[in-house]
């Protein structure tokens, strides 16, 4: 069942191979979404300059760049300011959590991830975000 029109781009940003690749067969198995996955924030810098994604799904803890720092950039950036972030993070401590929702998460899903209840809610957030009945 095809609850979108067209497929949906996002963006994995995790140092985590198995974490991604977890991801990246979660969502594509449903053939509403294609994965692109980045291991670091550099790479993400480079894949968001060639196309454009309508979600990231964004780790916490990535070398060199967290992702704090990488949430900040993208939500003062005008050409990506729009785009809904979900962290995707085994750093679950309360604060680190306030502080993602303060810098414009959309929401926050810890690991380990739960196949059913990452897609059910990816999929509940680009309906909200993008006025999907």
């Amino acid at each position: 069942m095809r609850i979108f029109k067209n497929q949906i781009n996002i963006l994995v940003v995790d140092d985590s191979e198995a974490s991604a690749m977890l991801m990246q067969s979660i969502f594509e198995e449903s053939e509403m979404f294609k994965i692109s996955i980045a291991k670091s924030v550099i790479i993400a810098r480079t894949l968001l300059k060639k196309q454009s994604f309508e979600l990231i799904l964004l780790d916490l803890m990535l070398p060199k760049v967290d992702g704090f720092t990488f949430l900040k950039e993208l939500k003062n950036n005008e050409l990506y300011k729009n785009i809904p972030v979900v962290i995707v993070s085994a750093l679950t401590a309360p604060d680190a959590i306030k502080k993602c929702k303060d810098l414009g998460a959309k929401a926050f899903i810890s690991k380990p991830i739960g196949e059913n209840k990452l897609l059910e809610k990816i999929i509940q957030i680009l309906k909200d975000f993008y006025n999907f009945a």
